[in-house]
């Protein structure tokens, strides 16, 4: 799978930020012209959001040395001369983002003369230090990953104990209850739920239920902590219903 962005070593970020210079458009004109870029620096919107981590959180810039890349009148290198009058500002800028330090190194930062636009194209260059993969090593240690991550999976899953797997009722009779219990333990590292299924009905529309009518478990479900232990009461009763149903399903013999 594909890393996210931000999860790779070096990221990249650039194009027409629209940040501007919070200075007078002709203070601005004024420093530009003299050379004077420290004063244009001190108030670039861009650098100021870089520096208090309002904007762009981890990334970088050099300081722009070259002349503002926006606004000029189209094919010309005349600041913008229409009635908005826009200020001059480094608007397109080239943002670098290191997850260590020194691993990228800038090593130009420059604007184009290009007038087709009433922006100025920019560039940059880096230089970049690469780590040399030890493929050996990478695949030993993606299979102690895999191993520590199994391991890991298995303490998470659930493990219960019964005491009894199997339950018999001996003369049950009638009218009279029968009880047995049967202990469930959590011998996991894990909090564990049990809960009774409900038997299909076998017919549409019948109704579902955990057992016959003549036989009630108590609780149904329940919740055990790592180390607890709940006794569930299985509880048989042959009635009248019952009694009924059984004789008509298992008839007297003749005498």
């Amino acid at each position: 799978a594909s890393l996210p962005a931000l999860e790779h070593d070096v990221c990249f970020f650039f194009g027409d930020l629209n940040y501007r210079i919070d200075l007078p458009r002709s203070e601005i004109i004024t420093l530009f012209e003299e050379g004077r870029l420290d004063p244009l620096h001190a108030r670039d919107q861009l650098a100021g959001s870089l520096a208090a981590g309002r904007a762009f959180a981890g990334f970088s810039e050099e300081p722009p040395d070259f002349l503002p890349t926006y606004k000029y009148d189209l094919g010309t290198d005349s600041f913008d001369s229409s009635d908005k009058a826009r200020a001059p500002a480094w608007c397109d800028r080239v943002l670098v983002r290191q997850r260590e330090k020194g691993s990228c190194r800038q090593t130009r930062y420059e604007r184009h003369t290009a007038n087709m636009s009433d922006h100025r194209p920019v560039s940059a260059s880096f230089a970049l230090s690469a780590r040399r993969i030890d493929r050996h090593r990478l695949v030993a240690a993606a299979a102690e990953v895999a191993r520590e991550l199994d391991s890991a999976d298995n303490e998470c899953i659930p493990c219960v104990a019964v005491d009894d797997s199997e339950v018999h009722f001996e003369g049950v009779e009638y009218r009279v209850p029968s009880v047995r219990r049967i202990t469930l333990t959590n011998t996991g590292a894990v909090v564990a739920h049990f809960r009774f299924i409900p038997k299909p009905s076998g017919s549409p529309g019948g109704h579902e239920s955990i057992s016959r009518e003549w036989l009630t478990v108590d609780p149904k479900f329940g919740l055990l902590l790592p180390g607890d232990c709940c006794s569930v009461t299985l509880s048989v009763w042959v009635g009248d219903s019952t009694a009924r149903a059984l004789a008509a399903r298992h008839p007297p013999s003749a005498a």
